[in-house]
């Protein structure tokens, strides 16, 4: 099933791309539950693809330590527990 997620991923990033090379647009980005079925290195090549491609994003994560963000500009972190949302500084 990571396989399945990794091509819809490359598909949704190229489209993304092709947007942003044709247009003066940036579309948003949306990804629930990145980690899921993705082992370690697969996951970070994917955020990798995901920063450089440079759309506005939003990544969902069950825990916050599955996502390594540090090389992103701009960042920031929320969790969201029962309906409230919090920044993580």
């Amino acid at each position: 099933r990571g396989e399945s997620k990794l091509f819809i991923a490359a598909v949704l990033l190229a489209q993304t791309a092709h947007i942003m090379r044709r247009t003066d647009s940036t579309p948003v980005v949306i990804i629930d539950d990145l980690a899921s079925e993705l082992d370690v290195t697969n996951r970070q090549r994917l955020q990798t693809v995901i920063r450089d491609v440079g759309a506005q994003t939003f990544l969902t994560a069950l825990t916050g330590d599955v996502l390594s963000l540090d090389s992103w500009q701009h960042q920031k972190v929320f969790h969201v527990e029962q309906g409230l949302l919090e920044e993580m500084v």
